[in-house]
Parts: C-alpha cells; structure tokens; sequence
C-alpha cells in the first residue's frame, strides 16, 4: 500500500466542533418557542377559568410577558448562535482549503523524480508559516467583530501605520537620504491625505537638506577631485548624481555635474587626437600592418567619429597593402634563412605562405622556387 503524503496527512486532521450542532441548535430554537407559547397559553387559560377571576390583575399581566418575552429572547439567541456557528464553520472550511492549496503547492514544487528516485519534498519556510499563522489569525478576530469595532480597528492600524512611516522618514533624514524620504511623504499623502503631519515632515527634510548641502557638496568635490585625477569617470558621475539627487535644487551640484561632463570630454578629445596621430604616424612609415590594427582600434572607440567614418573607407586599401607586407617581410625571412642554412624553417614559412596567399606573385614564385629548397634540405641533412 502507498504511502499517504505527509501534506495529505497534515490536512486530514478531525475538525473543530460537530456538524450537528447547528440543526440542533435550531431545533431548540424552534422547542423553546413552542413551549413558551403553549406555556403561556395554558397559564392565561388557568387563570381566566378560575371561579373568583372575572379578569387578570397586573401582576398576572407582567408574569405572562416577561415569560413569553424570555423565551422568544432565548429562542433568538440559540438561532443567533446557530448562524454564527454556521459562519464560522464556512470560514474554516475556506481557510482549510486555502492552507491544503498552499501546502500542496509547496510539495508539488518541490517533489520531481529523476533516474526512478522521488527527490525529497520541500518545506515551507517558517517566515511564510508565520505569516499565514498571522492572516489566518486577522482574519478570524475580523469575522467576529461588530462594524464599530471594525472601524476603530481600521483607524487604530491606519494611525499606527502613519506613524510608522513618519519613523521611517525622520530616519532616513537622518541618513541624508532625501529622495526617498520625500517619496514616503508623497505616498503618506496619497494614501492618508495631507495634514498637518505631512507638512512638517515635508518643512523638515527641506530644513535638514539645506543645513546639509554645503557639507554635501564639498564631501563630494573632494571625491570627485581625485577621481578625475585618475580619469574614473563613470564613478565620479555616479557621485555627481547621487549628490543631485539629495539636493535637486543645488545650483553647485548641478555646476559639479557639468564640470564632470566638459572634463571627460575634453580628455576624452585629447586621447582621440592623440590616437589619431598614431595612426597617420604609422602611415608615414608605411608600416600597414600596424596601421591597420590602429584604425580599426580608433573606429571601435570612436564610431561616430569623422575621422572613423573616413577610415573605414580606407581599411580595404589598408588591408591589401598589410598583406603585401606580411608576404614582402616572409620573403624577406626566407632569402635570410637560407644564407643561414635553415632550410627546413625556410620551406616552412614558405609552405605558409603558399596556402594563406594562393594567388598571390610571391606565393607563384616560391612554389618554383619550392623544390630546389627541399633538394638543398635534404643535401643538409646528409652532409650533416
């Protein structure tokens, strides 16, 4: 026999109370109304038929309503009790269901089979069992409280919520974090309305951030000085616009910003002048194979650049005459071998060259030339 899930074993424990109390409270209900009306009845007949009573007193009068009165008082409250069970049985069987949904859930996740093996189950974290534990608990006080008591309730909470979101501005003041503090205002005032309380918050971040800024910006002058002594720009923007961000209305951060901006892009021009003048150096000493590594350096940093732009329509041109000279400088590298007597190193570039530049006049004549180089190879090898 399978074994019952440990979730399925969770949600199948006896419930609460018995189904049966609410019919049974009705029917007593219903009994306490019959009695009452019948025990009335007699009691009246009783006293109307006797001999010396030709009509009842007031104190007769009073008995007979104060019973009928109790017990339709009692009838009604075993009805109210009744319903209120019945609600209550209602909402224990939605949470029920919900907590089987989210327990089944969890198991569902976390159950998966590989190779033939059940992986183990994964549990639910306590943080989300306390919660719930929390809700479920809400939500049943909620159940039995009257509309006032709903009210004061709702007010208590939005009261101590309000409070606890001025807390959390005054802190964050406190750290300087204005921006934020500020949202938290907005959003006390969407939610709540603006009052008296939101004004002060409000009177007192503009307060703290002005006796704050000159210290703010001098703190971050010093930063963004050393900064830009070792070019890091990215970070000195950051700082620059952390710093805007606390004091949105600060003309110094603003200029500090800016400064930031001409800084980096002033350097930013010399560095591209400066590697401009490497290429058209390298150009000058028609050295092609260098040139063409430093353009398309300068065009991958520069893209939007004129001088990019120009230079693309040259790296065609560049790239033909870096392979005339990587083929004229491995000519060059053979005829040197061979007065050395190193022919095997010789054919070996020379077998290179062949396949990289088939078609190429240097690679036709050092297939010619091929031959008489193994041949020279081989009389090496024997004489040594």
């Amino acid at each position: 026999m399978n074994d019952v899930p440990a979730s399925n074993q969770r949600t199948r424990s006896p419930r609460s109370g018995s189904p049966v109390l609410v019919p049974i409270l009705a029917i007593l209900a219903g009994v306490v109304t019959v009695l009452t009306v019948a025990g009335v009845l007699i009691i009246l007949d009783n006293l109307v038929g006797q001999p010396d009573r030709d009509r009842l007193n007031p104190v007769d009068i009073f008995l007979l309503m104060a019973g009928f009165i109790g017990g339709v008082t009692l009838a009604g409250g075993l009805l109210v009790l009744a319903a209120v069970l019945r609600s209550l049985r209602a909402l224990e069987n939605s949470l029920s269901r919900l907590v089987r949904h989210v327990i089944d859930d969890a198991d569902s996740t976390g159950r998966s089979t590989a190779n033939g093996r059940t992986m183990p189950t994964a549990q639910v974290s306590q943080p989300v069992l306390d919660e719930m534990v929390v809700f479920l608990r809400d939500l049943r006080d909620n159940s039995l409280l009257s509309d006032a008591q709903k009210v004061a309730k709702r007010d208590r909470l939005a009261k101590q919520e309000r409070e606890a979101l001025a807390a959390n501005v005054e802190s964050l003041v406190a750290k300087s974090e204005f921006h934020h503090a500020a949202l938290l205002v907005a959003d006390l005032e969407h939610r709540f309305g603006a009052d008296s309380e939101t004004r002060r918050l409000t009177r007192e971040i503009e307060q703290v951030r002005h006796q704050t800024e000159a210290s703010d910006v001098e703190a971050a002058t010093r930063r963004i000085e050393d900064l830009l002594a070792i070019s890091a720009w990215p970070r000195a923007e950051e700082i620059a616009n952390a710093l805007i961000t606390r004091h949105p209305d600060s003309a110094e951060a603003r200029r500090l910003a800016n400064r930031i901006q001409r800084e980096r892009h002033r350097a930013e021009e010399v560095n591209r002048q400066k590697e401009l003048a490497e290429v058209q150096e390298l150009t000058n000493r028609k050295q092609w194979s260098k040139v063409l590594v430093a353009a398309r350096r300068f065009i991958e940093k520069y893209p939007d650049c004129p001088d990019s732009e120009v230079m693309r329509t040259q790296l065609e041109t560049l790239q033909a005459n870096a392979e005339v000279e990587e083929r004229s400088l491995a000519e060059e590298r053979i005829k040197a071998l061979v007065r050395l007597g190193q022919f095997d190193e010789a054919i070996a570039i020379a077998q290179g060259m062949i396949q990289k530049y088939p078609n190429s006049p240097q690679a036709q004549a050092l297939r010619s030339q091929l031959p008489r180089l193994q041949e020279r190879a081989a009389t090496a090898a024997e004489s040594a």
